[in-house]
């Protein structure tokens, strides 16, 4: 059933889905498949329109951003894990303590020499 929601969404995504619906359900049922790197396509696309759309806020962005977050830092994207993290820091939300100990765990692993981009 869940690629049959799959083959949906992305219809609605052809279809201009001004919303951004389709994008967050992509996102969801992609992570809970386990397909990870898709997800974070579909998570980046919603955050980008609802930031063109002004919708700076919400629960669903906090997810898509905690995400990313965590995601970009499991690939070795340091840089971008910390910036994502500081910008759920700036939104606060109920997991202002998660995102605080996520970035203390990226500033380690940089000390750590891991490095600051994704893995060349």
């Amino acid at each position: 059933r869940r690629g049959e929601a799959i083959q949906c969404y992305h219809r609605a995504e052809k279809n201009d889905d001004r919303e951004g619906i389709a994008f967050t359900e992509l996102a969801r049922l992609y992570r809970e498949n386990g397909e990870d790197a898709q997800a974070a396509g579909y998570y980046e696309r919603m955050v980008a329109q609802r930031e063109a759309h002004g919708e700076a806020v919400g629960k669903e962005l906090s997810e898509a951003l905690f995400f990313l977050c965590t995601h970009k830092k499991s690939t070795g994207d340091l840089d971008a894990a910390q910036t994502i993290g500081q910008r759920l820091l700036d939104l606060g939300g109920p997991e202002k303590d998660q995102v605080k100990a996520l970035l203390r765990d990226i500033q380690s692993q940089r000390k750590a020499g891991s490095g600051g981009g994704p893995p060349v």
